[in-house]
């Protein structure tokens, strides 16, 4: 289920980047225009609710607790993003050391 998420998440810009690449002109942009410049904070909130309610989802339907709030893991904070990383080291090693 987590692999189908993230599918889905990648699958949006193999399919579309022009959408993506409009997305990036126009943050751009907004932060050259003082009247634009609330716009890029909005679309990283819509991002991050969007993708912090696919976690709680996955989580749900899964019956996976969550070690993190979704919020904390669904941000691109680059220091969160190192311990998700290493999050995800961590059981993957787990998972790889357990008897068959």
């Amino acid at each position: 289920m987590l692999r189908s998420v993230l599918e889905a998440q990648l699958e949006s810009v193999r399919t579309d980047p022009g959408h993506h690449a409009m997305l990036d002109e126009l943050t751009a942009l907004a932060r050259r225009d003082p009247a634009l410049a609330d716009l890029p904070a909005w679309e990283h909130e819509r991002y991050v609710s969007a993708a912090a309610d696919r976690i709680s989802e996955w989580s749900a339907a899964s019956g996976v607790p969550l070690a993190r709030p979704p919020r904390e893991s669904a941000t691109r904070d680059l220091a969160q993003l190192d311990q998700a990383l290493e999050d995800c080291v961590l059981s993957l090693a787990a998972r790889l050391s357990q008897p068959a």
